[in-house]
């Protein structure tokens, strides 16, 4: 057992006697436990003293240590340490917290009954040690308090839901949660509440910490995060219905049945694209690729293919394969694909780069009659572009049109027919020369 005057003299060993300082700092008022206040056994409770400057102002990043030490009963149980970082004037005060403290695991061992709670302020120097101390009267008691502890609400916020739904594929990141103090007696700051996340079939258990107290009928909220909570549960494994419910237990909560709050969600299967390879992984223009992965559309032209932003033309589609022709232009980036599901625009993307290797010499700056010969006839006419296709060139073409300054003012996919003609409305665009590209083959023409 170590009493509390001789912590006092070890503690002061070290100080100068400075008497020209006029030092004076000492503890006006504990505030928390406060006078007539119950401690609980196993429930901590955060000690909070007001401290006085009785002495002369004290600047800013003063060099010496405040340092309190709370006793029970002449008994010191604990010590703290608070640097002097901001200036104190004469007669100021301000209040000061400590670490939690169970009182019923101090030594001595306390019994049910009426204790003495007093802190003690010391610091290098200080010249009247009659107002360093302030004590108050607590009961202790071994009897857990009525308490009531009821979890009102728990949601999955990260992946954020659709409704009530998630698409399978997915991790849980981020859960919000609310819980309220049902019971008669309040909760302090400090205290833990041991609690149960789960999710589907799987669960974890997790402690939270109130760093601010619970009134009665007060209802506090919070979040688990993956970040800080490892072991936070995942989506289950099969489709379908799933639950996910936060459970809470406290000392003393004899009533069971708010502890458990539950939220119902729908697992979906997973509808959104992804490219989980493609081959080769470099090629030139109109050299075709073909793209591994999952939830691609069976019908070509129902999937957008971009090669760093640009589209490719898709010659054929299954749900889990696409080749598709490499468009000219293009600068090294990722290979993406777009589905339309529901009316939603779902879109994936490889991970790793293609590697564009250019298009033959020839083919950037070929003449109108090569255009024309590949393609029938391309003559711009009455504010709009016109594409007439021979029989060699029919099917799913890209159509680009970009001005002088690089700018795409027109790119989309057109189904090119026998002596049908395609009319690309150049409209609105302003006056000037532009770049047509069909397929790899590109010329010029002004407007």
């Amino acid at each position: 057992m170590k009493k509390l005057n001789s912590l006092i003299i070890i503690l002061l060993t070290f100080a100068a006697f400075n008497v020209s300082a006029q030092v004076d700092l000492g503890c006006s008022a504990v505030n928390n436990p406060a006078m007539g206040d119950t401690v609980y056994a196993g429930i901590p409770v955060s000690p909070n003293y007001t401290r006085k400057n009785f002495g002369t102002a004290l600047a800013a990043n003063h060099p010496d240590q405040l340092i309190m030490v709370i006793s029970v009963n002449g008994d010191s149980i604990a010590g703290f340490f608070r640097n002097m970082t901001n200036a104190f004037a004469s007669g100021a005060d301000e209040t000061v917290n400590g670490q939690a403290i169970d009182f019923g695991a101090i030594t001595p061992a306390l019994t049910d009954g009426n204790q003495k709670v007093c802190v003690h302020t010391l610091i290098k120097g200080d010249t009247d040690p009659s107002n360093d101390t302030s004590c108050v009267t607590v009961y202790y008691s071994t009897t857990p308090p009525p308490s009531d502890i009821a979890v009102t609400a728990v949601s999955i916020t990260v992946p954020a839901p659709v409704g009530t739904s998630f698409e399978a594929g997915g991790q849980v990141q981020s859960i919000a949660f609310s819980i309220q103090n049902a019971g008669t007696v309040a909760i302090a700051a400090g205290s833990r509440v041991p609690m149960i996340v789960s999710i589907g079939a799987n669960s974890a258990p997790i402690n939270v910490t109130f760093n601010q107290g619970l009134a009665i009928g007060a209802t506090g909220s919070g979040t688990f995060t993956r970040a800080t909570f490892a072991a936070m549960p995942d989506f289950p494994s099969t489709l379908g219905n799933f639950d996910i419910c936060l459970s809470g237990t406290y000392i003393g909560d004899a009533n069971q049945t708010n502890d458990t709050f539950c939220t119902t969600y729908n697992l979906l299967p997973n509808t959104t694209p992804s490219i989980t390879s493609f081959s080769p992984a470099n090629a030139k223009c109109k050299e075709t690729v073909t793209i591994n992965g999952t939830n691609f559309d069976p019908t070509p032209a129902s999937n957008t293919v971009e090669f760093r932003g640009v589209a490719a033309t898709v010659l054929t589609a299954t749900a889990t394969k696409l080749t598709v022709e490499v468009p000219s232009g293009i600068a090294n980036g990722r290979i993406s694909v777009e589905v339309t599901v529901g009316g939603v625009v779902k879109k994936g993307e490889a991970a790793t780069t293609f590697v564009y290797d250019g298009c033959d010499a020839v083919e950037p700056s070929v003449g109108i009659y090569e255009i024309n010969n590949n393609f029938g006839k391309v003559y711009y006419a009455n504010n709009g572009l016109n594409v007439v296709a021979n029989a060699n060139q029919t099917g799913v073409k890209m159509i680009q049109v970009v001005n002088m300054t690089g700018q795409i003012i027109f790119q989309e996919v057109r189904d090119l027919q026998v002596n049908n003609v395609e009319v690309i409305d150049l409209s609105t665009a302003p006056s000037g020369m532009y770049v047509v590209n069909i397929e790899g083959y590109s010329t010029t023409f002004v407007k």
